[in-house]
Formats: C-alpha cells, sequence, structure tokens
C-alpha cells in the first residue's frame, strides 16, 4: 500500500453523542486492526467524549484515534478529516450509526484489491434501521449484483440515489474535494455532488456485502422534513455552494444528467420542508422560491457555453415541474415563468455545443 499506512480510514464526526458512540466503535471486528484506523473527530462536545472511549483506545491504540477541534459542524469535520487520515480508501460514519461487523472483514479484502488509481469511488449496499419500530430494510443500489462491477458515471446510466451510507472514496479523491462551508448543517450534499463531478471510476460491491446501518426515527436527525423546514436557509446556502464549485469541461451527458438528478432531489426535499407550517410568511416563503429559481437559472446559464447544454435544460425543466406540482398544496406559488418559457423553447432545439 504505497503512501497508505491503512487500507481504510474510518470518520467518526462525533458532537455530544455519549449515549451511541460506544456503541458504535463496538460494531466494529477489530480482527484486522491494523488494517484500518477509526478517526474519531470530536466537534466541540461539551461532554467529555476523549474519557468516555479512554478504555477501547487502550485495548486498540494504533487504531482508535480521538481528534477534538473547535465546533463547525460537520462539514468543518470532513475538511480536517483531511488532514490526519492514513488510509488508502475513506469511509464516514455518523455517530449514532453503526457497522455490520460479520461483513467488514470480506469489504477490507475487496479495498486492498480495488486499483485506487482507476476506481476511486465504491459502492455498498446497507441497512435501513427503524429504531422506533426496529425493523430493518436492505437498502441496495443499482446495478447490485453476485459480483463486482466495474464502470463509470460517463458510460453508466446510474439511476440510483447517493449518500455517503453507501459510498466509500478514496483518500486522493477525498482529499480533492472542495472545502466545505461551515456552521451549518446539509454540507454532506456539496461532499457527494462534488465527488460525482471528479470520479474517474466506480466499483459496485456484491449485493450481499452491507456494511452501514444507518439508524433512522430519531426526531431530532438533521434531516427530519421538519428541522429541514427549520434550517431552509442553510439548504438555500448548500444550493448556492453547489452552483459556485467550478466546471467540469467536457462533461458527458449521462454525468450531466446524474448532477441534474442530485439537484433535482435537493430542490424536493426544500419544496417539502416549505410546506411545513411553520409560521413563515408566504412573503417569504416566495422570497425563497425565487432565490432557489435564481440558483437554478445560474447552474444553467453560467455553464451553456462549457458544457452540452441539454442536461441543464433537462435539470432546470425538471426542478420547475417539481415546484409546479406543489403549488397547490404550498405557498410556494411563484415561479420564474420567463425562465420556463426560455426553457421550454430551447427544449425544442437539437442538442448541440455551443
Amino acid at each position: 500500500m504505497p503512501d497508505h499506512s491503512k487500507i481504510l480510514s474510518i470518520i467518526i464526526p462525533t458532537y455530544n453523542s455519549s449515549k451511541t458512540i460506544i456503541q458504535a466503535l463496538d460494531s466494529f471486528d477489530y480482527t484486522r486492526q491494523d488494517d484500518f484506523e477509526i478517526c474519531l473527530i470530536d466537534d466541540g462536545s461539551k461532554e467529555d467524549i476523549k474519557d468516555l472511549i479512554a478504555p477501547m483506545m487502550g485495548r486498540y491504540p494504533d487504531t482508535i484515534k480521538y481528534f477534538k477541534k473547535e465546533n463547525g459542524n460537520w462539514g468543518s469535520v470532513m475538511n480536517y478529516a483531511k488532514t490526519v487520515i492514513n488510509g488508502k480508501w475513506v469511509k464516514v460514519l455518523d455517530s449514532d450509526d453503526l457497522v455490520n461487523g460479520a461483513d467488514f472483514n470480506k469489504y477490507l479484502n475487496y479495498l486492498e484489491e480495488i486499483d485506487d488509481t482507476k476506481h476511486d469511488l465504491v459502492f455498498t449496499s446497507f441497512l435501513l434501521h427503524d429504531i422506533v419500530t426496529n425493523k430493518f430494510e436492505t437498502k441496495y443500489f443499482q446495478f447490485a449484483g453476485t459480483e463486482m462491477i466495474y464502470g463509470t458515471f460517463d458510460n453508466m446510466s446510474y439511476n440510483g440515489t447517493f449518500s455517503h451510507h453507501m459510498l466509500t472514496i478514496s483518500s486522493k479523491l477525498f482529499k480533492s474535494v472542495v472545502q466545505l462551508p461551515t456552521g451549518i448543517y446539509y454540507t454532506d450534499n456539496i461532499l457527494i455532488y462534488d465527488i460525482i463531478r471528479l470520479s474517474k471510476g466506480t466499483v459496485f460491491l456484491p449485493k450481499n456485502i452491507l456494511i452501514y446501518i444507518y439508524n433512522v426515527g430519531d426526531a431530532e436527525q438533521s434531516i427530519n422534513i421538519k428541522n429541514i423546514a427549520k434550517r431552509r436557509d442553510q439548504w438555500i446556502v448548500v444550493l448556492k455552494a453547489i452552483a459556485s464549485l467550478p466546471i467540469v469541461f467536457n462533461i458527458t451527458i449521462k454525468r450531466s444528467r446524474l448532477l441534474s438528478k442530485f439537484i433535482k432531489r435537493m430542490v424536493y426535499f426544500l419544496v417539502l420542508a416549505g410546506m411545513v407550517n411553520d409560521g413563515t410568511s408566504r412573503a417569504a416563503k416566495k422570497k425563497e422560491l425565487k432565490e432557489i429559481n435564481d440558483i437554478i437559472g445560474y447552474l444553467h446559464y453560467s455553464r451553456k457555453l462549457q458544457i452540452y447544454t441539454s442536461p441543464y435544460i433537462i435539470l432546470i425543466r425538471t426542478c420547475n415541474i417539481t415546484l409546479l406540482k406543489m403549488i397547490n398544496k404550498t405557498a410556494y406559488s411563484t415561479i420564474n415563468w420567463g425562465l420556463v418559457a426560455s426553457i421550454k423553447a430551447k427544449k425544442n432545439k437539437k442538442n448541440k455545443i455551443t
């Protein structure tokens, strides 16, 4: 493993997670403890997390590593992690989730085999665990099969969703991702979007390799729609950050459509959050909608001279359709009709590089 002392770096961002962090650490199989590291990055907790995990650090001193920094939310933890990881591959584990220890060694075997100079993104299926009902559901990615599948976003029509629960990233790709905004939630969307933009090659592991156990059902989770509603301004900041990312020249239509779908999903969540009756005035929600349209418009028009225009026309058209479907159900009722009209006019033209 040239330039890497470990096969895998697991990043665990933690903030006042005393109730869950021991269970997360206990979920690993430490049989191959020399081949991976757990970088537990304390984002300014008020609790004494280091003292809590000290016994486990004593048992696995070269595997479990503790770092403490000033509070800055998830994005700042990822920025910090770039300076301390030593693995060939990187995976993020939330402090209230678990690893499926039964498949962990097989997972390490696959990662050791993959050439990270040619393939820098690995997909694995994961388990969704509802902590309220205690029910488990296996979440398979598209192309999940019995063998490893190699490809790229340029030659594969990937129609699945993205989340860090299913992704393992090469150290080189992880370190090349843009510095994330600090002090806000939902910056994982920027990380994933940038990974889709920059990835050279993907590997889909066999569907029976289940690594991540994603616990859902906690009302305090940031992805809860009521919490998104409270932080819609932060969601918009994240969209703006995505819009400001550098252009990738010669991007293919398949990859561009994938990026478009990712943004459409973000807008969809934002619209759903806008439907939550949280006391926000109708005028304020109209202003938010205009801001969303402006961001999407910028994504389209700022790039029309560099790449195929059609995927970005699809992006803005589908996002507006999503918004239009909500008109009768929400105070979101202002659409940039001039922009919609221009899209309708352009979509009838043949695809071309301008």
